[in-house]
């Protein structure tokens, strides 16, 4: 059931939500790289971190303030990096997010800035 005044989410953002597994810091190292994008005063921020080892995203963790589409959207970014190669960074496109994740037109400048924090880890 839906309470007045709040929004709707689907299944997969309930999951994610209640599961942002990847949600944390990584130790500085040479493999390491990491970006920051947003603001808390804007309503969505993130730090995203990548442990990047012969080619391939390892290991991604991230610390997030926001809505829980932004949130859920987060946790969705690190499944959907890791293991893949880090020259296809910038393929990742905030549109599967938002149709994946059903998030809202007035939340899409949220997703936004995840593409800008991967745009800032080369």
């Amino acid at each position: 059931m839906q309470s007045a005044g709040m929004p709707e989410y689907n299944n997969k953002v309930r999951e994610l939500f209640n599961h942002l597994n990847h949600s944390g810091a990584l130790e500085s190292g040479p493999d390491v790289l990491s970006a920051s994008a947003g603001a808390v005063e804007q309503g969505a921020s993130i730090t995203i971190w990548l442990a990047v080892q012969e080619g391939k995203v390892r290991t991604v963790r991230y610390q997030a303030y926001g809505c829980p589409h932004f949130l859920a959207s987060c946790e969705y970014l690190a499944q959907c990096l890791e293991g893949r190669p880090f020259a296809e960074l910038t393929q990742w496109n905030w549109r599967d997010t938002e149709m994946n994740l059903a998030v809202p037109a007035s939340k899409r400048a949220r997703l936004l800035i995840l593409e800008e924090a991967l745009r800032m880890l080369k």
